[in-house]
């Protein structure tokens, strides 16, 4: 906290404020007096919402105000129509006092008031109260006692890898995890993403550095890494394998701005005799689901605040399962080796006239090892533009463009599979595992009911801009009104993996609805193990308790931002989604988050007012209000008091 030495004079008192002297004796009247034109309206801090209210009110209406409260200092906004400056922070600790200043030199102080409550046990870390209940922002919080809830997912429904590397790959091992993590204080759960609090960890059960190195198929990758990716080893000087970007087995997760993340972890699949996965070149099957460990440590004690497990998916792709048979049919072994030979003289012939397998990279004579992204642009490879190979040309065509054309559209490879527009386990990944698993599955519907077949991706262009938000399917195709797009991430994907839902756009919607591709509940059952262990049910998680104290212990649909019944913005365009049942909507909206209050609404009750717009669009406002008064309450179209979502002025 920043000292604060000012000399305050107030009913014949001098005060001095030292950066722990913020108590203001006096009365209730105290908070309303003030210093020159500075003065405090209302200070006040809700024990069940976790919120700190402040009010102020500045003769110029042009100062920045800055609070000091807690041991923390916040910048308080001016309201131009309401002609005050107001603050709103949750969740929070509770301090007995608070001090304000302005840039025009002035200062207050004044008591704060506690809302449904006394404040113990919620006392900031720094306030001299001795509380160790981590109710503290920032680095305040600490002790053993801090209840921590983490969720963690893989960013997709399987990474896939290639068996060896000695001739050509499409991808390398590359796996991305993400986690969130929910401190549960009061009603409202606190995010928690301060490096300084929380440390957060991973690590890959099954894998280590040992064992990868003893892998033969991992080694293939160690030795022939620096040829495909110049300048990098898949060992570190320390010994440590490591990806692409520097990631390790296990460590430390960076913190993101609301989540926690780790990208490029070297994962790979481990052999075993009951494994899905069955390995294209005869070997041993392997293990294609994975475990990923996340563990949440506070940064002062050490203490292991919360853990949680989840699927780290990675196998071998399809390609071996077709192009071993076809260097067959061209009189050569079904090695890796002649199967390379074979499509390189099938690349020369498709119109480029370069044979792949005759490249040179690493110039000892032999063709390969070849990476296809080097020619051909894959965002999954982190590029913006392939970097070539001396001597050959770049392509204008993604590598998803031109692999997947070329099959679906070549009669050669119709004579093998003439459905292979729909047969996407052909190539992704093929070989016993279920790339596609998830709660769209048991609803039997198929990759292409989502995506297209290959004919419709390719006829509508699709694919010459792959793993992009504007080609990939979004939810809203069939799920209308969800919100999605908001609390943008910019991550690597479609809608659905950049999205943020729930209050105030704060919770990835894969922190509630898993991984794509293998959505909560999944056919497989390792996949349902966090939600299971949290809500004891492999749905998506829609138990309010969950994260949020005292609420609802059942299951049910959480309000989503957008949905009929939790619009977040007063447009009649938004959250219409056809007829809306009133019942049903406090049901799985109202009352799912806030008790039975139908005793409340009333036309005359100016917080339920408030809710036309703002707490949930106006055609859900209009039926509720006449399911339970018998009028629409004479509302215009969204006239709550905050349009664009929140809580209502109180």
């Amino acid at each position: 906290m920043r000292s604060l030495k000012t000399l305050v004079i107030l009913s014949g008192v001098i005060l001095l404020l030292g950066s722990m002297s913020l108590a203001f004796a006096g009365d209730d009247d105290d908070a309303e007096r003030s210093a020159g034109h500075l003065k405090i309206l209302k200070a006040q801090w809700d024990q069940k919402k976790q919120k700190l209210d402040v009010r102020a009110e500045e003769g110029s209406g042009g100062s920045t105000l800055i609070v000091y409260y807690g041991g923390n200092t916040y910048t308080m906004k001016y309201k131009e129509k309401k002609n005050r400056y107001e603050l709103k922070v949750e969740p929070v600790c509770y301090a007995s006092s608070i001090s304000i200043s302005s840039t025009s030199g002035e200062t207050v102080t004044g008591n704060v008031k506690v809302k449904e409550g006394d404040g113990a046990g919620y006392e900031c870390g720094d306030s001299g109260s001795g509380s160790d209940n981590g109710g503290g922002t920032g680095g305040g919080g600490s002790g053993v006692n801090r209840d921590v809830v983490v969720m963690a997912t893989n960013d997709l429904g399987m990474h896939c890898t290639c068996p060896g590397a000695s001739t050509f790959i499409v991808l390398p091992p590359f796996n991305t995890l993400r986690a969130q993590v929910f401190e549960r204080v009061g009603e409202n759960p606190k995010i928690l993403s301060d490096p300084n609090d929380i440390r957060v960890e991973y690590s890959i059960l099954e894998n280590s550095d040992q064992a990868l190195k003893g892998d033969p198929y991992f080694q293939n990758w160690i030795q022939y890494g620096p040829k495909l990716f110049p300048g990098f080893s898949f060992v570190r000087s320390d010994g440590r394998i490591q990806g692409l970007t520097g990631a390790t087995l296990s460590g430390e997760m960076e913190a993101k701005g609301g989540w926690w993340e780790v990208v490029g972890v070297p994962a790979y699949p481990i052999e075993d005799p009951n494994g899905a996965q069955i390995d294209p070149l005869g070997g041993p099957n392997r293990n294609p689901y994975l475990t990923g460990v996340v563990r949440v440590f506070d940064q002062a004690t050490n203490t292991l605040l919360a853990e949680t497990t989840t699927t780290i998916p990675v196998a071998y792709g399809g390609c071996c399962g077709c192009h071993l048979s076809i260097a067959q049919d061209y009189g050569m072994q079904p090695t890796p080796e002649d199967s390379f030979k074979v499509m390189g003289m099938l690349h020369a012939q498709n119109g480029s006239g370069i044979d792949i397998s005759k490249i040179d990279p690493d110039g000892d004579g032999v063709g390969g090892p070849i990476r296809c992204s080097q020619c051909h642009l894959d965002p999954a490879m982190g590029e913006t533009q392939p970097p070539g190979y001396a001597g050959y040309p770049t392509s204008k065509y993604t590598f998803s463009e031109v692999v997947h054309r070329f099959h679906v559209e070549s009669p050669q490879v119709a004579a093998y599979d003439p459905d292979i527009a729909r047969n996407c386990y052909d190539c992704h990944p093929g070989n016993g595992v279920n790339c596609y698993r998830g709660h769209h599955k048991g609803k039997n519907l198929w990759c292409t009911d989502c995506h297209g077949d290959l004919n419709q991706r390719v006829a509508q262009g699709q694919l010459k801009a792959p793993w992009s938000p504007d080609t990939l399917p979004s939810c809203e195709n069939c799920h209308t009104n969800t919100g999605e797009g908001g609390g943008w991430l910019g991550v690597f994907g479609g809608k659905y993996l950049n999205s943020k839902g729930h209050k105030g756009d704060k919770v990835l919607c894969s922190t509630c609805h898993g991984e794509p591709h293998a959505l909560y509940p999944s056919t497989l059952a390792k996949d349902n193990e966090q939600p299971q262990a949290l809500q004891g049910r492999s749905e998506a998680i829609g138990v309010c308790d969950v994260c949020h104290i005292g609420k609802d212990s059942n299951w049910r649909v959480p309000p989503h931002k957008g949905t009929p019944g939790y619009s977040g913005g007063g447009g009649t365009s938004v959250g219409t989604g056809g007829t809306i049942d009133a019942a049903q909507e406090l049901d799985t909206t109202c009352l799912n988050c806030h008790g039975d209050r139908r005793n409340k609404v009333s036309c005359s009750n100016t917080k339920w007012l408030g809710h036309d717009g703002s707490k949930v669009s106006h055609e859900v406002f209009v039926a509720v209000s006449q399911y339970l008064t018998g009028s629409d309450c004479g509302t215009g179209s969204g006239t709550g008091t905050n349009p664009s979502g929140g809580d209502s002025d109180d």
